[in-house]
């Protein structure tokens, strides 16, 4: 409330007390005192001490004029003076008591809503280290279940050399799968008490991109297009991270867009940064998760028996590195089925392009 607008309270309810004290004349006993104390402290209540202390001044001209002897003049006669004293102490601590239950409902209501938003965000906690649980336990089980079976078929008598070959393989791929889980828990742990570090060096960001986009087409099995076109941009930065945020975002396209799909990534230059965007065709990202979508274990929704999972925390460390070289990251979408597309920006160095 406007300060003009709590001394206009002031005037309005001391004017409205003066009204009904006219009114109520032949009925009141010599002095209308009563019914002024109850206006002043209505109006500390609602507009705090200042205007209060205005109500009290117009309280005690406006009973001076009109209600004692002689009246329609001023004059407060030495017989009055221990009233006049009376009614502004008694106000005034009206007034006082009035603001500070005030205050203190205030801060009660206050301190309520904290309590109510820090259970919400207890309970909230607690349902997403439930979930986050639930997941970590889907994620080690299904490698951890082809390892077992493949090691189970390397033991048999009888297995055939071409057996062996593809037992092998997969028993790689499961180890690859359960080492980058592990890494990225390690590097989420690293972030959370800042204990990552970057070893920096001039980089060709669509070098990066280009590589990290074959591998992990090749990684996938095909199962996406995963097309790139990138030029060379040299930025200062840790490659072994910009390999690592680029395959979380790829991985995370490639999670959330059905086969067949088309996941595309582009490397661009402005004036003072290089630009990359990972866009795909899947699911999209819905209007009450795309706040939240950088948060540590937030996920899109998922069933638990997914083929391929994640625990939530692979766009974390994608805004954290990106954070840690000077960049930022943006997310866009259409909304539901519309896909979606991530935009990195990181500081270039002074080099020129050309397309690749």
């Amino acid at each position: 409330m406007r300060l003009g607008q709590r001394y206009l309270i002031a005037v309005v309810l001391t004017g409205g007390a003066v009204a009904v004290g006219l009114v109520l004349r032949d009925f009141l006993s010599t002095s209308p005192s009563p019914l002024f104390t109850l206006t002043i402290i209505i109006t500390a209540w609602l507009s705090g001490l200042g205007p209060a202390l205005l109500s009290t001044v117009l309280s005690i001209l406006a009973i001076d004029f009109l209600f004692l002897e002689p009246v329609y003049s001023y004059g407060i006669s030495v017989e009055d003076l221990p009233w006049l004293l009376l009614f502004t102490a008694v106000a005034l601590l009206g007034s006082r008591l009035a603001v500070s239950q005030r205050r203190a409902l205030a801060e009660r209501r206050e301190l309520l809503i904290r309590e109510q938003q820090a259970r919400q965000l207890a309970e909230d906690a607690n349902r997403t280290k439930d979930e986050f649980l639930a997941i970590l336990g889907h994620e080690l089980r299904n490698p951890l279940g082809a390892v077992v079976n493949a090691m189970t078929v390397l033991g048999r008598k009888g297995t055939s050399e071409e057996q062996r070959r593809a037992m092998l393989q997969i028993l790689r791929r499961q180890v690859r799968q359960l080492q980058r889980l592990v890494e990225d828990l390690v590097d989420v742990a690293r972030l959370a008490t800042g204990k990552i570090s970057l070893v920096t060096r001039p980089v060709d960001v669509g070098e990066v991109v280009a590589s990290t986009a074959a591998a992990f087409r090749e990684a996938e099995g095909h199962r996406h297009r995963v097309d790139c076109a990138v030029v060379s941009v040299m930025v200062l930065a840790d490659p072994q991270r910009l390999e690592q945020l680029l395959w979380n975002l790829l991985t995370n396209a490639a999670k959330f867009t059905p086969d067949g799909g088309e996941i595309r990534v582009t490397v661009e230059r402005t004036a003072s940064e290089v630009v990359v965007r990972v866009r795909d065709t899947g699911q999209g990202i819905g209007p009450d998760l795309l706040p939240r979508i950088f948060d540590v274990f937030v996920q899109g929704q998922r069933g638990l028996d997914r083929a391929r999972g994640g625990l939530g925390i692979g766009l974390t460390l994608v805004r954290r590195i990106v954070e840690l070289h000077g960049g930022d990251v943006s997310v866009a979408s259409g909304g539901v089925g519309l896909g979606s597309e991530f935009t990195i920006r990181l500081p270039a160095l002074v080099h020129g392009s050309e397309s690749r």
